[in-house]
């Protein structure tokens, strides 16, 4: 019988395998790590980007990383975001967006009065 060298299996699990894996561990240990429970369920860059309106990914985090959105690096190509900082941009971006209107409005007005 020769003995053969052997190799590490590389399993690729998605995000759903490895929450449904956790709740099972979680249920047989009978309760949940207090941190853990305390902890928000983060999302992905796609879900962010899907309820932004993003269709590319790279103008997707180009703008994430200019407004300085607080995210989690979970490989070299995947991110992670909390909800309440999805959020707290969106309110950010909508307020610049008002802040912008009011501007332009009051700067047109000027113009057209000091035209008359």
């Amino acid at each position: 019988m020769t003995d053969t060298p052997t190799v590490p299996a590389v399993v690729t699990l998605s995000d759903a395998s490895v929450d449904a894996i956790a709740r099972r561990v979680i249920e047989l240990q009978g309760t949940a790590p207090a941190a853990a429970a305390s902890l928000p369920r983060m999302m992905t860059s796609d879900e962010v980007m899907q309820v932004l309106g993003y269709s590319r990914k790279g103008s997707f985090m180009a703008a994430a990383r200019a407004a300085n959105v607080p995210m989690a690096r979970i490989n070299a190509r995947k991110f992670a975001f909390a909800p309440a900082d999805v959020a707290a941009w969106l309110e950010r971006a909508k307020a610049q967006r008002h802040a912008v209107t009011v501007t332009t409005v009051a700067a047109e007005r000027r113009r057209v009065r000091a035209a008359a």
